[in-house]
């Protein structure tokens, strides 16, 4: 009989379910009562076993929240309220023996759960073996680790204020660090300054790091992400010269190591994109550099905008042209030795060209004859002109000379006569350029003559030569002009002879002092000079030697009568003008 059953014949052993009408027994206090019966149908005592089933399932405590990171120690914990013995599987696993909390990687065969979903099973063993109905738990396992979004470029330069963004598909909770520090709770976009101790991120390579966390704390394979921060200012290399005098086309080079895109400004002026080299005219709104103080600034830009340190290059403008200083008056009678002078207040070197010709380096004071190809300047108009050059041989501004160069000489406008009875001279003479003369007699030393006159007494008989040239406003003399002429006292005329000539013809033959000029004689009526003149006869030609050069004057045919008698008076003027006395004779003509 099975509690308050009917009792029903039954054999050893006898079977609980079917005396329980095919049923399973019904958790509980159950009786099963047996009693045997004689061949007369005599039953005997009744011998009874009460007994307790319970076959509920056991309870499962602590487990991995759903869904969980743990996939290495995660543990599962259960009680019976009956059985203390237990038997668990993971997943499609056999039963094995198990105690709480069972250790679901050993379940696993000692290896992580791999991410997914996981099924634990558990039932309680009776003292007989018997098990009960079977707990389970289903969860995912998720330990992938965090999708790092938006986050600095690599290289960086923004070292104070960069975030790392971060996602993950199962978990909301994560947990950051920078470089070696330890993990702390974060929020995405996780403030790298911040995780730095509030401290700007130094230059160099970084790591970032992110987990996330499941319900329990577990966390998930961990996300990183390294990049380099720098925020080095970039090298500035080829520039202009400081000074210089290159306001046109001036260009600056740099590089950065690390970064290739540049922001560079001038001056006051805003930051635009620039490359390397760059135009400086282009910064100053396309127009010239003024003279002055400059400064270049230049920083480089990574790939997400943030700017590095600035470089810069402050230098100074100077376009200003050379001063010119000593140089040839204007006109100038110098066109052999000439030189120019110039300075310049931040330059020393220098270029300098004459007329057309090209320039060349020079230095103070210029040769004029040296930049004219070693050839003295011809007369005519001159022009100097320089520039200065700065250290990378960028020209100033010019600086221009214009003169006149004449080397005429004076004109002598009144002088004695050649030959001249005189002993003294006067000489005028004028420049149409200048103003100031000097002069000099013979071998003697020039001295000013600024009158445009001069007069010399007492001079000794003979040739002289006189000259004069024009100083210009540096006494730079002119070419001269020179007076030739000879100073002789009047001839001396005597009369040889008076005679009849061959053929009707009268001579009248003498000798004189000096051979030049010429020899006239008048033939009068009569004796002495008181007659009228029949005839004037005359000679330019001489012979012998001084100081009696002789000569003879003839009367053409019949030109006198015969047997009249005449006198001749003979007077010589030289070639200076000078008259000699007058001799005379008388004689009857033939």
């Amino acid at each position: 009989q099975l509690d308050l059953g009917a009792y029903a014949a039954c054999t050893n052993p006898a079977n609980l379910k079917t005396l329980n009408g095919n049923v399973n027994l019904a958790d509980g206090i159950h009786s099963f009562n047996v009693r045997a019966v004689d061949a007369d149908g005599v039953t005997t005592a009744v011998a009874t076993y009460t007994w307790t089933v319970t076959t509920t399932a056991p309870a499962i405590g602590a487990k991995p929240s759903n869904p969980s990171a743990n996939s290495a120690t995660a543990t599962i914990a259960f009680t019976h309220a009956t059985y203390p013995s237990f038997k668990c599987k993971l997943d499609a696993g056999a039963f094995t023996t198990c105690t709480s909390p069972a250790d679901l990687k050993t379940l696993n065969g000692n290896v992580n759960l791999a991410d997914g979903s996981h099924t634990f099973t558990v039932e309680a063993v009776d003292a007989d073996g018997l098990a009960t109905t079977t707990a389970a738990y289903t969860w995912t396992v998720t330990t992938t680790a965090p999708a790092i979004g938006a986050k600095p470029s690599n290289p960086s330069a923004n070292n104070a204020a960069a975030t790392i963004a971060f996602t993950h598909a199962t978990y909301a909770s994560f947990q950051c660090k920078l470089d070696a520090a330890g993990f702390t709770a974060c929020t995405s976009a996780a403030n790298l300054k911040l995780l730095n101790g509030n401290v700007n991120l130094a230059d160099g390579s970084h790591t970032f790091s992110v987990q996330a966390l499941d319900a329990d704390g577990a966390i998930t394979a961990v996300a990183s992400y390294t990049w380099t921060v720098n925020t080095a200012a970039p090298t500035i290399g080829a520039r202009p010269s400081s000074p210089s005098a290159n306001n046109a086309t001036a260009t600056i080079a740099f590089m950065h190591a690390a970064h290739g895109v540049f922001k560079c400004k001038l001056d006051a002026g805003a930051f635009t994109a620039c490359t390397s080299a760059a135009n400086l005219k282009t910064l100053n709104g396309n127009v010239n550099l003024a003279d002055g103080s400059h400064t270049f600034t230049v920083e480089a830009v990574d790939a997400d905008g943030f700017v590095t340190l600035t470089s810069a290059y402050a230098w100074t403008v100077t376009s200003t042209a050379p001063v010119i200083g000593g140089k040839p008056p204007n006109p100038s009678a110098n066109n052999a030795t000439a030189t120019i002078a110039f300075t310049h207040a931040s330059y020393a070197s220098f270029q300098c060209k004459l007329d057309a010709g090209s320039f060349t380096a020079c230095t103070s004071a210029a040769n004029l004859t040296t930049l004219n190809g070693n050839v003295n300047l011809p007369d005519g108009s001159h022009t100097f002109t320089v520039q200065a050059l700065d250290a990378d041989g960028v020209a100033t501004l010019t600086s221009a000379y214009t003169w006149t160069v004449n080397t005429a000489a004076p004109t002598i406008t009144s002088n004695p006569t050649n030959p001249s009875s005189s002993t003294s001279a006067t000489f005028t003479f004028t420049h149409g350029a200048y103003a100031s003369f000097e002069c000099k007699l013979d071998a003697g030393a020039f001295a000013a003559c600024n009158t445009g006159t001069v007069t010399y007494t007492g001079l000794s008989l003979g040739g002289h030569t006189f000259t004069v040239r024009a100083l210009d406003a540096a006494s730079a003399p002119t070419s001269t002009a020179t007076y030739v002429w000879t100073i002789a006292t009047a001839p001396v005329v005597a009369i040889s002879s008076c005679t009849g000539g061959n053929g009707h013809r009268n001579a009248v033959a003498g000798t004189s002092t000096v051979n030049t000029g010429t020899v006239t004689v008048k033939i009068l009526a009569g004796i002495g000079t008181g007659g009228a003149l029949a005839a004037t006869i005359s000679t330019s030609t001489f012979a012998g030697s001084s100081p009696a050069f002789t000569w003879t004057a003839t009367t053409a045919n019949n030109q006198l009568t015969t047997g009249s008698t005449y006198t001749a008076q003979a007077t010589q003027v030289d070639a200076g003008g000078n008259t000699s006395n007058q001799p005379t004779c008388t004689f009857s003509a033939n």
